[in-house]
């Protein structure tokens, strides 16, 4: 359950994203329900892949400032959004989805993480939306969304 309070059950029962807010305004209007997300910083780009039911949307950009030690602060650009079939791409493009097509964000939005703890393991941040995120590391793999985009 995440350790979230029925409180925040709740609220995410009555209150789920649709990927035109998620995608800055790129993608249509469908409700979705964010089943995993994977951070990719690789060098200078960073790769945030938020997989729902049918389909995975690879938001991607530059880092815009790298951490030091003193502020911990990661920044990001998002340039491109794309979405990846899972399923059958006919239902998802049914649902008005482009599937396999990098498309620029026309109004490309900065946003930050805060690093609040690192180790060879775990990573702690607050992101710019004051939401605070635990991650593991997962062993280094250079392609790790490659089983995501052959689909």
């Amino acid at each position: 359950d995440l350790g979230l309070s029925q409180v925040d059950k709740a609220l995410l029962t009555l209150f789920r994203p649709t990927l035109h807010m998620l995608s800055f305004g790129e993608l249509p209007h469908v409700r979705v329900a964010v089943r995993e997300s994977i951070n990719v910083v690789d060098g200078s780009r960073y790769t945030l892949i938020q997989v729902f039911d049918d389909f995975a949307m690879y938001l991607r950009g530059p880092v815009t400032d790298l951490a030091d030690e003193k502020s911990g602060r990661l920044g990001v650009a998002f340039e491109t959004v794309s979405v990846v079939p899972l399923r059958d791409p006919a239902d998802v493009e049914a649902l008005g989805i482009p599937c396999r097509q990098e498309i620029t964000i026309r109004k490309p939005r900065s946003t930050y993480i805060d690093v609040t703890y690192l180790s060879p393991q775990l990573r702690v941040h607050k992101g710019a939306s004051g939401k605070t995120y635990v991650l593991t590391r997962i062993p280094d793999d250079p392609d790790i969304a490659a089983p995501l985009r052959g689909r």
